[in-house]
């Protein structure tokens, strides 16, 4: 990242912005995390080893704003971004999540067919808790990463 973030920085015009976006730490991002976090109460899932890619990897507060300052960039700010998540039912989000979230996608195939019946049931009733006025709200939060050359 630091590298991409030096290069970034090296190509920019002087007083340019540099911008970038990740994803917001896991309790502000209940569309990934309320999936992921039934799939683990069911299916052993390995810890990824630190430093590896993943949804979370920058979410840390201030990570991804000091390699913008590791780069050489100047004025760096992170601004949080809130996205609405809104899914008409909880089959269109479980589906959504089954055909883009890789980590899904992974954590289901370790699971026999009785377990991601279950895992399907208890998806359902976790996002039956937030449904508002017919609607399902599972929202994200992103960081808005800026700096100047």
């Amino acid at each position: 990242m630091l590298g991409a973030a030096r290069e970034f920085a090296r190509v920019a015009r002087p007083g340019a912005r540099v911008t970038t976006a990740v994803w917001g730490v896991p309790e502000k991002n209940p569309w990934a995390t309320l999936i992921m976090g039934t799939i683990a109460e069911h299916v052993e899932l390995p810890a990824p080893p630190p430093g590896s890619p993943g949804l979370f990897r920058c979410a840390a507060p201030g990570h991804m704003a000091g390699v913008f300052r590791d780069a050489g960039l100047r004025d760096v700010t992170e601004t949080e971004v809130f996205i609405p998540g809104v899914f008409k039912d909880a089959e269109q989000y479980f589906s959504f999540m089954n055909e883009v979230a890789a980590p899904v996608v992974a954590g289901m195939a370790k699971a026999d067919e009785v377990t991601r019946a279950r895992i399907k049931d208890a998806v359902f009733r976790r996002v039956a808790e937030r449904t508002k006025g017919g609607e399902i709200r599972l929202d994200a939060m992103a960081v808005v990463i800026t700096g100047e050359r």
